[in-house]
């Protein structure tokens, strides 16, 4: 399985852990980057839930 983030940036790593948060596969380096990701101080969502609306929304 390929990282989610990297994929989309159309490089191709091997996924190591799924995000709790929405279920994409993340490579070591988004792992790290995911698991550091605070708004305000405090856990909520996820680093690359930009990149996923980006994707699922469509173009107008």
């Amino acid at each position: 399985m390929d990282c989610y983030s990297c994929n989309l940036e159309s490089r191709q790593r091997s996924a190591v852990a799924i995000c709790r948060h929405c279920g994409a596969a993340l490579c070591v380096d988004h792992k790290s980057e995911a698991d550091s990701y605070r708004v305000g101080g405090m856990r909520y969502g996820c680093a690359h839930q930009d990149q996923v609306g980006t994707v699922l929304k469509p173009d107008t």
